[in-house]
């Protein structure tokens, strides 16, 4: 989905073969796995219902809004110069806490996510 929501963003409206071609292409050069496979796999977990699977669609909107969002502000606030260059490693914390909470809290505890 975060691959998906990137390419669309980057190129436009893509097609359905574009965006298939996308989507196995990076996962197979993040993965190593056959980009067919990919493709398969990706369609199995989405007819299948996986749950899983949707959360992990939904966190990486979540998490593509938030950073959205964030580059957005610190956009307007250099423009209206309330920070300076420096100040952008805020921006990147930022980023890796939200990558913490709705990526790497899944890795080590299942699709269940972290523990209350």
């Amino acid at each position: 989905m975060l691959i998906t929501l990137h390419a669309t963003r980057n190129a436009g409206s893509l097609g359905t073969a574009a965006l298939a071609s996308a989507q196995a292409g990076a996962w197979s050069d993040i993965t190593g796995m056959a980009a067919s496979l990919v493709g398969e796999e990706i369609c199995f977990l989405t007819a299948a219902g996986d749950k899983a699977f949707d959360l992990g669609c939904r966190n990486a909107t979540s998490f593509f809004e938030a950073v959205d969002l964030l580059d957005r502000r610190s956009e307007e606030s250099l423009l209206k110069d309330r920070i300076s260059l420096d100040d952008c490693g805020d921006a990147e914390e930022d980023r890796s806490a939200l990558w913490a909470r709705y990526f790497d809290a899944y890795v080590g505890n299942g699709a269940s996510g972290p523990q209350p």
